[in-house]
């Protein structure tokens, strides 16, 4: 476990992220600079009490969270999106913050996770909120957009939001890997099959960009209830 007396301050966040974003091509205000500086500050205290993330630098946490607001350019205003497996809130609450038209919602089955997740949108994050489920749970086709952060050579966990997905009428799976490892949209999408994908996809100019987590982005086509 690391050392909870390391845990960084919102100042130094808010310096990281404004050192890191011209990189990523992107430009966030002051006000949700604050508000991402805060998110990651209390998501590095609470990694040193539970596992919500590996041993990554407070840097890097700055580098996840820009790569998130990242995938803000794939979603069209005023979303209704659920971030799958949410976890420590990658990448449903940086999109939430820097995008408040979007209504986010923060799907995380685990407890400890979920108890972390409702106290940071106490920050306030008013435009998300924290479903304590797991996706096979979920009645009604509620949501416009879905992200998720797992390879997509994992078959099965793919074939189960497909799955998802595709029971409800109406819904389509346009964009199911939209990140690959930050290589696709590192590239300008070149390598990206995804219909819609090319035109549209962020390009993150971090030199590190292809060692990051992957993210896979299902545009779901939903009406809203």
């Amino acid at each position: 476990m690391l050392p909870e007396a390391e845990a960084q301050p919102p100042e130094f966040f808010a310096a990281e992220i404004e050192k890191q974003t011209p990189a990523y091509g992107l430009s966030l205000d002051p006000s949700r600079i604050a508000l991402l500086a805060r998110y990651l500050a209390e998501l590095d205290l609470w990694r040193r009490r539970t596992n919500l993330t590996g041993p990554v630098s407070a840097e890097d946490l700055a580098s996840h969270a820009l790569e998130s607001v990242l995938g803000e350019k794939l979603i069209s205003h005023d979303t209704r999106v659920i971030d799958i497996g949410s976890g420590a809130g990658l990448p449903g609450m940086p999109l939430a913050i820097a995008r408040p038209d979007l209504a986010v919602t923060l799907l995380e089955p685990r407890g400890r996770r979920a108890a972390f997740l409702r106290h940071a949108v106490r920050i306030p994050v008013p435009n998300a909120q924290v479903l304590e489920k797991r996706v096979q749970e979920l009645e009604e086709p509620l949501y416009q957009a879905a992200t998720a952060r797992f390879p997509v050579e994992h078959g099965r966990k793919t074939r189960n939001l497909n799955k998802h997905t595709r029971e409800n009428p109406g819904r389509r799976v346009l964009s199911p890997s939209a990140f690959d490892r930050g290589v696709r949209c590192a590239n300008g999408g070149r390598e990206s099959s995804n219909q819609g994908l090319e035109s549209g996809c962020p390009r993150a100019r971090s030199p590190s960009a292809a060692t990051r987590r992957p993210f896979t982005w299902v545009s779901a086509g939903l009406r809203p209830p």
